[in-house]
């Protein structure tokens, strides 16, 4: 029985680490037309620039919309409803960890006539206050890692109070500590 638990207990532990280091960001916003009021029913769509990988959502009924999970890129944001015009925001990079907030203004027209705004959303996120970093393949490159151990790449990130190797049950553990957390 005791041996059944830390067996639970461990699966659920390595699970939930794995979780959070998953590639992925979130495109979320809200859609208003031209007078302020929020446009139920629109469809969003996301598309990377360098796949073409899209994926939709449609408004809720306070014209909110989220599309979790997304794939690191560059994106491109489609708003649309019958009866307005199309509002297009390209630019919009998302990184690990990273909330990308789209907020748009629709207005009345024809389906054929589209808004189109060129940029990147804000690099503050005001929806999670996680702190996360993407590291690139020159960074990693160009480091001077002793032995290409990626893990010392850990101790010159901002947060990360403790990162240290050890052998416990007969294997090699790394523990880290970020920001307070419990060990990772």
């Amino acid at each position: 029985m005791c041996r059944l638990v830390v067996v639970v207990l461990v699966a659920l532990l390595v699970t939930s680490s794995a979780g959070a280091q998953t590639p992925t960001g979130t495109i979320l916003g809200g859609v208003k037309d031209a007078q302020g009021a929020v446009v139920p029913g629109a469809t969003v769509t996301a598309t990377n620039l360098g796949t073409q990988y899209s994926r939709s959502a449609v408004t809720d009924g306070a014209g909110e919309y989220a599309l979790r999970l997304l794939p690191v890129g560059n994106y491109m944001v489609v708003v649309s409803i019958p009866g307005f015009k199309n509002f297009t925001q390209t630019g919009i990079v998302l990184e690990v960890g990273r909330n990308a907030r789209v907020d748009a203004t629709i207005e009345l027209g024809t389906v054929s006539e589209t808004v189109s705004v060129v940029g990147d959303s804000p690099l503050v996120d005001t929806a999670s206050s996680s702190l996360s970093r993407m590291v690139g393949q020159n960074e990693v490159l160009n480091l001077p890692l002793v032995n290409r151990d990626l893990y010392s790449l850990l101790s010159i990130t901002g947060g990360v109070t403790n990162n240290s190797s050890s052998n416990s049950l007969g294997g090699p553990e790394q523990v880290t500590t970020i920001n307070g957390s419990g060990a990772v």
